[in-house]
């Protein structure tokens, strides 16, 4: 989202993003599935803030910050 690469909802209206997407809703029919980002703080990472609420809003999926003390 930084020097003007993109928002947001640029990221949100991606086919490739949206196809991501749907490959997971696959994957999680058979698997349990595990998203690891290396971002200290989860405001800071574009996968917490697109990919994160999506799950948790569309897929029901708890999202989870590993670092106990954030």
């Amino acid at each position: 989202f930084r020097n003007n690469k993109g928002s947001l909802f640029d990221i949100l209206n991606k086919e490739s993003f949206r196809e991501g997407l749907k490959k997971l809703w696959k994957l999680k029919k058979n698997y349990k599935i595990c998203l690891f980002c290396a971002e200290e703080d989860p405001l800071e990472c574009h996968r917490f803030l697109c990919v994160g609420a999506i799950l948790k809003l569309k897929g029901g999926i708890e999202i989870v910050n590993l670092l106990s003390d954030r």
